[in-house]
């Protein structure tokens, strides 16, 4: 025959459990012992996925996910993604098990990782949740320039855009030939003439995004600097004609 029982005991607590059997003639058989740890707590799980955007010169970003329990152990990692926060975890993993978020060239995407541990004996921990953001878009800076000679000093207000981490800083710089290299931060650029004299003056400028650089293990490459727009890191050039009469 078969017996149950469901003894309660704290969690870690060893125990301790005699067995002994009857018979139909109620002679009673020599009695065993069962010894068991009692696992009432519940596991836990962490990730490691970055903090804040990043920027990834590779089309996906690996997150790993491991569980941990003090008594019979993780037997299985549940996890689920969405853009909101508030999906079941229900996808079956390993421990650890790693996640393979995409995001295409181009683009900047941002969803949740949510995730749970189960343990040997069904109990689960509770649900955690990782936002990832990853920002393979370039910014874009547009600018007022007025085409054409002009009169007087213009002043240029530089334009720019980012539809992930957001715009960090612009830089620009100014000379006759349209080879310097963008140093001086700012938006507003004062393009100045020279008296009684004619000058073509060349406007280069670019901007940076906000995306933060990470060195999380080998699975996936990063980009050792921000993100630089207009032209795949060339700045882009903006021919200015600035002409002064007497």
């Amino acid at each position: 025959g078969t017996c149950s029982a469901n003894p309660t005991c704290p969690n870690g607590q060893n125990l301790t459990l005699s067995l002994r059997a009857k018979n139909a003639a109620l002679e009673t058989g020599d009695s065993a012992a069962a010894f068991r740890t009692c696992d009432a707590g519940a596991p836990d799980a962490s990730d490691d996925a970055p903090t804040g955007w990043i920027g990834l010169s590779s089309a996906s970003l690996i997150v790993t996910l491991n569980g941990t329990d003090s008594e019979s152990g993780v037997l299985n990692i549940l996890y689920c993604r969405d853009s909101t926060n508030s999906c079941t975890p229900d996808s079956l993993g390993a421990n650890p098990q790693e996640v393979s978020i995409a995001c295409s060239g181009g683009l900047a995407c941002q969803e949740y990782l949510r995730y749970r541990a189960k343990d040997d004996v069904g109990n689960l921990g509770p649900i955690r949740s990782a936002l990832l953001q990853i920002d393979r878009s370039l910014p874009v800076t547009g600018n007022n320039a007025p085409g054409g000679w002009q009169a007087s000093d213009v002043t240029v207000t530089l334009s720019p855009t980012d539809t992930g981490s957001g715009v960090a800083s612009s830089e620009s710089c100014q000379d006759l030939s349209g080879t310097c290299t963008p140093d001086t931060a700012g938006t507003s650029v004062l393009v100045a003439g020279e008296a009684d004299s004619a000058k073509i003056s060349y406007l280069r400028y670019r901007s940076i995004d906000a995306v933060v650089t990470t060195t999380q293990g080998l699975s996936f490459t990063v980009q050792s600097e921000a993100v630089i727009g207009a032209g795949a890191g060339e700045p882009f050039l903006a021919p200015m004609i600035v002409r002064i009469t007497s």
